[in-house]
């Protein structure tokens, strides 16, 4: 079930998160002599009309959230430092046995060198999966991702990079603690510069995740790329790649599972006024299901911000995406596949220099062939932030 809930949440994040892709708020920072701090509280209220992503019997529920943040930055020499750690407190008003205290604390760093270039960046968090019902709770768990890499310019248009991530996912209820798990993924890269603002790239990831306690989950993963990535023109930025992705149970009987994949981020700002964000993934999610380890995923989303004035701002977005699972489950008598549709309406309204004020409504919808899984979601949000 917490893999269904993650796969329709897919379309929520990719709908919602436009709004902070498109509409970053400037904020003035203390500057203490080339350190740069940048401390934010905000309220935000939340009303959905229902919480369980249900078919019938739906449950609404007005979500209070406290947000406070705090971010750090440097620029020494030819480095760029970055800490950063911020939370999410939420008190719902009906279902109080749900409130939950979300925290994220993390740092990064990269040094640029002549033709060689280093980074390094952290990020440990305190979160949990939602319930399904009212007769579950929340299912905390803690998550920490550390990582590096580099990429060097061998010669004037050839290059190479490599990149390495540890994430670690420690289900903190003994119930669920089958769940827990550490992966690690590899990434080298070779890149050839078309242009001094774009390049060809291959990539390939190979995904080593290894669950403690229950191991016929543990599985490599296997994705190979190819790719352009820059400024296309002076208003025009893509990152563009595609390719194939395989998954092999390392513990289990279950034949290796196959997709094609691809990305897609294009950004178009033709006018300072106007900035345009087409996102597409497609690729696959490991599934705790044993029927089907490899669920399918197409999400695509479209947004766009218009700055109305210099301080006021709507933020329209839709998208749309699938799910199919290409093994018959138990008792099943057709592969099932899932249909999500989303959309909204965003409004920023910077009020002052220190004070922003935003407002959205979100739309999202599942349409599966087997009916159970069908729901349809409205959610409304009204946000006050005060940052230095």
């Amino acid at each position: 079930m917490m893999s269904q809930r993650l796969l329709s949440g897919l379309l929520t994040a990719a709908a919602l998160g436009l709004a902070g892709i498109l509409c970053v708020a400037p904020a003035a920072a203390i500057d203490l002599d080339g350190v740069k701090i940048t401390p934010s509280v905000g309220y935000q209220g939340e009303y959905d009309d229902n919480i369980f992503r249900a078919k019938n019997n739906k449950q609404s529920d007005y979500v209070n959230h406290i947000l406070p943040a705090l971010k750090i930055e440097a620029t020494p020499g030819s480095s760029e430092l970055e800490a950063h750690a911020s939370a999410d407190a939420m008190f719902y008003s009906r279902h109080t046995n749900f409130n939950f205290v979300d925290y994220t604390l993390g740092g990064s760093g990269k040094l640029n060198l002549n033709r060689l270039t280093l980074r390094a960046q952290e990020e440990w968090r305190h979160t949990n999966d939602f319930p399904t019902s009212n007769f579950t709770d929340r299912t905390p768990r803690d998550e920490n991702t550390l990582g590096g890499g580099f990429d060097f310019d061998m010669a004037k248009l050839w290059g190479v990079g490599f990149d390495y991530t540890w994430d670690y996912f420690h289900y903190i209820d003994g119930g669920y603690h089958f769940l827990s798990n550490n992966r690690q993924t590899f990434a080298p890269t070779v890149f050839y510069r078309l242009t001094g603002k774009t390049k060809l790239f291959a990539e390939f990831d190979y995904v080593s995740n290894i669950y403690w306690d229950d191991h016929t989950r543990s599985n490599n993963q296997y994705k190979g790329f190819l790719g352009l990535k820059g400024d296309v023109t002076d208003y025009f930025k893509v990152t563009a790649k595609a390719g194939w992705g395989g998954l092999h149970l390392t513990n289990s009987s279950t034949a290796d599972q196959n997709a094609p994949m691809a990305a897609i981020e294009a950004i178009y700002k033709p006018i300072d006024r106007l900035e345009v964000v087409w996102l597409l993934v497609n690729d696959f999610t490991f599934s705790t299901d044993a029927f089907n380890p490899m669920i399918q995923n197409l999400n695509t989303s479209l947004g766009l911000r218009y700055a109305i004035t210099p301080k006021i701002s709507l933020i329209p977005n839709g998208s749309f995406g699938t799910s199919s699972y290409p093994n018959l489950s138990a008792g099943q008598t057709e592969k099932r596949l899932d249909y999500l549709f989303g959309g909204g309406l965003g409004l920023r309204y910077d009020i002052m220099k220190y004070v922003k004020f935003e407002a959205a409504y979100a739309f999202q919808a599942r349409q599966s062939n087997y009916d159970l899984n069908n729901y349809n979601d409205n959610r409304v949000f009204f946000t006050v932030t005060l940052s230095m």
